[in-house]
Parts: structure tokens; C-alpha cells; sequence
């Protein structure tokens, strides 16, 4: 939040500027002008007079207002809990991958050793 000097002749002016600022990736001393992402970003001026009306934290710190800024989400949380680290670091996709291959595993494996015991069941009692 930036200020202006607040004084008889000033008017009470808000102004809120939004844009996304580019941002590009550097290799060594030139940028190479391939995009990494943008950010949002948010500014307003406002009069002395409001700004001090409506007090803002630092970052997310008390009293976290104008504007709210919410708790992160989607951030690694390191855990002693292997499964919730497994679900943190491996994707969704690539969890299902794997489950399907553990699937796939268990029942060739259940197949390779009752097979025979049934088969040779079989053949004993077709003699």
C-alpha cells in the first residue's frame, strides 16, 4: 500500500491497479525470453486518512484483512506418516499407475502358484 500526504486540499482518492507482470527464464547473462510464469500483482493508493482506517498485517500476520490473504494450500508438509508423504510426493495419476501395477502383480503371482496345485488336481482325477 503506498501514501500520499494527506492535507486540507487534498481529496479522499482510491485508485486500485491490477496487471501480471511476465516473467522469463535467464540463461547466463541474456534472457532467453522463454516464459516461467507471471504473477498477479495488486496495488492501491489511498489517502493517509484511510489507510490508517483500515490497518493491514505484514503478510498473512495479524489483522489480516484488506485484502484477506488465505492460508496457502497445495504446500509439501514434511510427516513422519508414509503414506501421506507417498500421497504428497507422488501425483495422482502415477498413484493409480502404481496401484495398478501392484494389482497387476499379486494376481500373476496368485496365478503362478495356484495354478499348478489346480491343474495337477485336475489331471489326478481325470485318471
Amino acid at each position: 500500500i503506498f501514501f500520499f500526504n494527506d492535507t486540507a486540499t487534498t481529496e479522499i482518492y482510491t485508485e486500485q491497479i491490477v496487471g501480471s507482470v511476465r516473467c522469463v527464464q535467464e540463461t547466463g547473462i541474456r534472457p532467453s525470453g522463454k516464459k516461467a510464469g507471471s504473477i498477479l500483482v495488486q496495488m492501491e493508493l489511498l489517502a493517509k486518512t484511510e489507510a490508517d482506517a483500515a490497518k493491514a498485517g505484514t503478510g498473512r500476520g495479524d489483522p489480516n484483512q484488506n485484502p484477506y490473504l488465505p492460508p496457502p494450500i497445495g504446500r509439501f508438509e514434511f510427516t513422519m506418516n508414509p503414506i501421506k508423504l507417498y500421497t504428497q510426493l507422488i501425483g495422482p495419476k502415477m498413484r493409480s499407475t502404481i496401484l495398478k501395477a501392484i494389482i497387476i502383480t499379486i494376481c500373476s503371482l496368485l496365478f503362478a502358484y495356484i495354478f499348478p496345485s489346480f491343474f495337477g488336481t485336475l489331471l489326478a482325477n481325470a485318471f
